[in-house]
């Protein structure tokens, strides 16, 4: 069976899509993963520009069906790579509209295919991901709570909604995602660092705090992709 097709979603802006596809770049790579990267936040094309110099990659418009074409010819030319596609903030749209093309195409691409949908506390993330859910029926869906804005009693709209028996039923589980400092966090989106980078040129005190939040997330994506 070829490599994975890793969705990392979340729709709402602002959710931490772009810091768990720079930790899950990182801990594919880590493992030897050969990994081709999937832009599709054409506007803001934050976790391309930080590892365009180590990855391949690709940028499609997902709002448009040639885009999800186009990106299923390349899934089909590298079976031997791992992808991971980071979605743009209105990617829903697309998803709703044309996701069921890559639906159609899974069996044939042998492929798994995962979602690690990227929430807060706040409702929209649950909104948009029950729309998501029946259009990309043949993934499993990994719900990441992202403790960076707090801990999981926070959670309580997700915890009560409802929505993690429908994603155990596809083979997914709700995560913890690994809060890292602020500081850490505010540097490499400026610095538009991979952790690789920022683990060469940040200060001591940011290094030992990423490679501590560097450790949590291998420990979060290792038990995401058994």
């Amino acid at each position: 069976m070829a490599k994975d097709i890793i969705f990392v979603g979340g729709s709402k802006g602002g959710v931490g899509k772009s810091m768990v596809s720079t930790a899950l770049v990182d801990y594919l790579m880590s493992r030897g993963d050969k990994v081709h990267l999937i832009e599709t936040d054409t506007s803001n094309a934050d976790v391309y520009k930080s590892h365009k110099e180590t990855l391949d990659f690709d940028m499609f418009n997902l709002d448009e069906s040639a885009g999800w074409v186009e990106m299923i010819n390349r899934l089909s030319e590298h079976p031997d790579k791992t992808f991971v596609i980071n979605s743009a903030a209105r990617v829903i749209n697309g998803v709703e509209e044309h996701g069921s093309l890559l639906m159609q195409s899974v069996d044939e691409l042998e492929r798994r295919v995962l979602t690690f949908w990227v929430i807060n506390p706040q409702r929209d993330s649950l909104e948009l991901l029950t729309n998501y859910m029946p259009v990309m029926n043949k993934s499993v869906i990994h719900v990441f709570k992202n403790s960076f804005f707090g801990p999981a009693e926070d959670f309580v709209l997700f915890n009560e909604s409802g929505l993690l028996p429908r994603i155990e039923k596809t083979g997914g589980r709700d995560f913890l995602f690994p809060e890292v400092a602020r500081r850490v966090a505010n540097q490499m989106n400026i610095r538009r660092y991979s952790i690789d980078k920022g683990l060469k040129e940040m200060p001591l005190g940011n290094r030992v705090e990423l490679e501590r939040w560097r450790k949590r997330c291998a420990e979060v994506f290792e038990e995401a992709l058994k």
